[in-house]
């Protein structure tokens, strides 16, 4: 990931429903310093701001850190996730329903 909000999954098409198993955030063991790793639910046409962020964790290096704020939520048709952090490798996964 960069250190801007950038599109990591998404957009959910249309007729389909999502839900967030499990996050998290991973700051590889060579990183120089700790790392905010902000994510965004961000509706179709939307843009990822305060009204749409959800989750905020900081991770040291060599660490990785459960995105608690982010399990169970759900991501409708034409959502997106969007997220900054960088040099962080975010790992996501769920289930989507058509």
């Amino acid at each position: 990931m960069t250190g801007a909000a950038a599109q990591v999954y998404g957009p959910m098409p249309g007729n389909t429903t999502g839900a967030i198993h499990a996050a998290s955030a991973w700051n590889p063991a060579g990183a120089a310093a700790p790392v905010a790793v902000d994510v965004f639910l961000v509706p179709a046409s939307g843009a990822a701001g305060d009204a749409n962020h959800v989750a905020r964790v900081m991770v040291a290096p060599g660490e990785s850190e459960t995105l608690i704020d982010l399990i169970n939520q759900k991501i409708q048709a034409g959502m997106s996730i969007e997220a900054s952090g960088a040099g962080v490798t975010l790992t996501v996964s769920g289930v989507t329903s058509v």
